[in-house]
């Protein structure tokens, strides 16, 4: 249940599963709720068997009132498919007589023409009701899709857009307020690079942990000055120890993501615990270089177009019988980039 709550934490998973809730419940409702229901269809789309009873009973109706415009009109209903029908019905007349056959065919072929039956004439009432109908479509879609979308986007910030926000802004700021173990306000300035003879980064990113912040994650957007999107940068927690409530965290997962070449830096950074332990460390091998977290340690990390390092400001150890110094009790990392040339 805790591994699905942390996928329903991510933004693009709650994405995803909204696009999918909202095509099958359209689905429902398009085809149980109200299906589309199809109503006086013209006579040349129905099918064979109900066009050659359609054309019976226009021969019918013929023997009983010759009336000839009406039963030009009705064969010319049939379209391209009519002669065909009528020759069917000559054929094998059933109960029709004959000679009302032969008189129907000579009236109605005589005079109209072997042509598909031809949409309405401008300016018909049916032309008109057809021309209302498409301008409607052309406007209501547009209009459907961006209600939804409003909703949509509406929902999402309610929900996500604010915290998003927030931590954007959170690795923006000159100063950042956190508390200590104790509970004491802290705050901490960003490394002043400049000082050490090296250029200002392009952008300073701070993460405060707290133990009891299960879905701790923090993701970045690093862009450049122009505004182009050059990757991210971010921290998760990667693994813990035993079970229950809060987490036991003794490893976080560290990663640099370069868009230009989809190339990512990871680095796994670990409690004293879990560093010196070897079963711990064959677990975590494979997610990136496995660095020990040490108040004041640096980690540099690098793609073809970036440079990160990130700085433990400050941590501390939760009182754990498990394994001393193996759980976080608080960590707060600072993440400084660079655009490499």
């Amino acid at each position: 249940m805790d591994a699905i709550r942390e996928q329903f934490d991510k933004p693009l998973v709650v994405g995803a599963a909204g696009i999918l809730v909202g095509i099958l419940l359209g689905l429902i409702y398009g085809w149980a709720i109200n299906p589309v229901e199809w109503v006086d269809a013209a006579i040349v789309h129905l099918r064979p068997d109900l066009q050659e009873e359609y054309l019976r009973m226009s021969i019918e109706s013929y023997a009983n009132n010759p009336d000839a415009p009406l039963a030009i009109k009705r064969f010319g209903d049939m379209g391209e498919n009519g002669n065909q029908v009528l020759d069917d019905i000559a054929a094998n007349p059933g109960k029709l007589n004959a000679e009302t056959i032969r008189a129907y065919a000579a009236t109605v072929q005589a005079q109209v023409p072997e042509v598909a039956a031809e949409p309405p004439a401008e300016g018909s009432a049916a032309a008109e009701e057809a021309t209302a109908s498409r301008s409607i479509l052309s406007w209501l879609l547009p209009v459907m899709c961006v209600i939804i979308l409003g909703v949509g986007g509406g929902a999402f910030y309610m929900f996500y857009g604010k915290d998003m926000i927030g931590r954007w802004r959170e690795g923006r700021t000159t100063v950042e307020r956190t508390t200590d173990v104790s509970g004491e306000e802290q705050q901490y300035e960003w490394t002043d690079f400049t000082a050490m003879g090296e250029e200002p980064p392009l952008f300073q990113f701070l993460s405060s942990y707290q133990i009891g912040d299960d879905r701790f994650e923090h993701q970045f957007d690093i862009e450049s000055p122009s505004g182009e999107f050059l990757g991210s940068c971010g921290i998760g927690i990667l693994d813990t120890l035993g079970v229950g409530e809060p987490k036991k965290v003794t490893a976080f997962e560290i990663w640099l993501f370069e868009a230009k070449s989809a190339q990512t830096d990871t680095k796994v950074l670990m409690s004293a615990h879990a560093y010196l332990n070897e079963g711990i460390r064959k677990k975590l091998e494979g997610k990136g270089e496995l660095v020990l977290a040490e108040q004041g340690s640096e980690l540099v990390m690098e793609t073809n177009t970036l440079r990160m390092i990130g700085r433990v400001v400050d941590m501390s150890y939760a009182a754990n019988a498990l394994a001393a110094d193996g759980v976080f009790d608080h960590l707060i990392l600072e993440k400084s980039v660079w655009q490499r040339t």
